[in-house]
């Protein structure tokens, strides 16, 4: 499996302290960036992230960066001192902290290369605090923004980016029988409607969602033959819709997984009728590639299936996994006056142990009331029938007898009306067992 965690778009999409300057001043600090993105030998996957600076600049992403020019005077022109209001100020800070925030999040050798070119340009006065700067960056004193235009939501995106770099990576695999809302899962962890959830588009080939650690709105598309193009949410549902080949997606997870190199690999369901060769894709990559974390979702409604029964021998015999976690999807359908969660869990955990699996750690969850309230806790623009089904969801959720949150010991119930109906899906739980909390 080619990693892509390399290709991770760090710029956050937050206000950006120069959006409010003329638009020839913040022409002539993206042609500065760019010259720097040249000198240092910026590979191509990083544009996704001077798309994304140029986003925070101009507040859109489709202007030709390659058009702008450069020239020396311009960077004269940036990097001064400047005096306005009765005070001096200027922009070299914030064109330090952009440049090691594009280009040397975990190179601590070419931020001081960064650093001593841009020393180069301003008055010695002014090395030891820019010296002083970078060393604080990257020994992780949040002070390094005192005295200049940083925001603290750049101080928060470089902290983060600086953990997720130094992490380790992990892949989680998903797997199931159709209909079982494998792909809905996949998008509730990420938070958007990213992997194909209709029945007309389910999953019929691998697709893998990288973690990026900072909130923004692209997402970077990546093809088997490594082209990349950064999009929003609708022209990615298109692209996972009509790819015939493997796709690579990358971008922010609202979930707890975004502090880590996470990858959730999404596979076809095994007992398609019509499609036959989906069950043999998914067995190859599920065996080839000795899972870290396999996540097995079962439907509630349809647990002990004789589809289920056979993939999961298949799990058990054929497939090297370090750690499995069996999801129970769809826990809204159940009926407590007729049932209860824990004879559910009991029941299957049951059936498990009878398969072979030992100690099966078996979690509860409705993918998609998590998905939708998530969507709703975040403000994320949602349909009128979408803010329906998650207002329903958020009354079913807030009763006691559909607190999945319970069944997680670390999860606290706190927070607001609707951050307390999210925990009760059992997403934000699932969330931590996969993370190893």
């Amino acid at each position: 499996m080619k990693d892509w965690t390399e290709c991770v778009v760090y710029y956050p999409l937050i206000r950006h302290p120069l959006s409010d300057e003329k638009e020839k001043l913040k022409r002539k600090y993206v042609a500065l960036i760019k010259k720097y993105a040249e000198k240092y030998e910026i590979e191509e996957k990083r544009i996704s992230d001077l798309q994304m600076l140029q986003q925070a600049l101009f507040g859109e992403d489709n202007t030709n960066l390659a058009r702008w020019g450069y020239t020396d005077h311009d960077e004269e022109e940036v990097l001064k001192t400047r005096f306005s209001r009765f005070k001096f100020f200027s922009y070299r800070y914030l064109f330090l902290f952009d440049c090691l925030m594009l280009f040397a999040i975990s190179d601590n050798r070419k931020g001081k290369h960064i650093c001593e070119e841009i020393k180069r340009h301003v008055h010695s006065r002014y090395h030891k605090k820019i010296d002083t700067m970078v060393s604080m960056m990257y020994s992780g004193d949040e002070k390094f923004a005192d005295k200049t235009l940083i925001s603290i939501d750049m101080v928060k995106a470089w902290k983060d980016a600086r953990k997720y770099s130094q992490s380790r990576k992990h892949s989680v695999f998903f797997t199931a029988t159709m209909s079982a809302g494998k792909s809905t899962l996949i998008n509730s962890i990420i938070g958007e409607d990213l992997s194909g959830t209709k029945k007309a588009a389910c999953t019929s080939n691998i697709i893998r969602f990288h973690a990026a650690p900072n909130i923004n709105d692209r997402y970077t598309i990546i093809n088997a033959d490594g082209s990349q193009y950064l999009k929003d949410v609708r022209h990615v549902q298109e692209c996972v819709r009509n790819s015939t080949r493997q796709i690579d997606i990358v971008g922010y997870f609202s979930s707890v997984l975004h502090e880590g190199k996470y990858t959730l690999v999404d596979t076809p369901g095994v007992d398609s009728s019509l499609n036959p060769q989906h069950k043999e894709l998914t067995r190859k990559e599920l065996s080839d590639n000795n899972p870290e974390i396999l996540v097995y979702v079962i439907p509630v409604e349809t647990y002990g299936s004789e589809d289920d029964y056979n993939h999961l021998k298949y799990v058990l015999k054929k497939v090297l996994y370090e750690r499995i976690i069996f999801v129970v999807n769809m826990m809204d359908t159940y009926d407590p006056e007729d049932d209860s969660v824990e004879d559910i869990l009991q029941n299957i955990r049951d059936h498990l142990l009878e398969i072979g699996f030992e100690n099966p750690i078996v979690c509860p969850v409705s993918a998609k009331a998590g998905l939708l309230i998530k969507k709703m806790v975040r403000n994320t623009a949602m349909t009128d029938n979408e803010r329906e089904s998650a207002e329903n969801f958020i009354k079913l959720f807030s009763k006691p007898e559909y607190n999945l949150g319970k069944y997680y010991p670390l999860v606290k119930n706190e927070g607001d009306y609707h951050s307390r109906a999210l925990l009760s899906t059992g997403i934000p739980g699932l969330e931590q067992v996969v993370f190893g909390l």
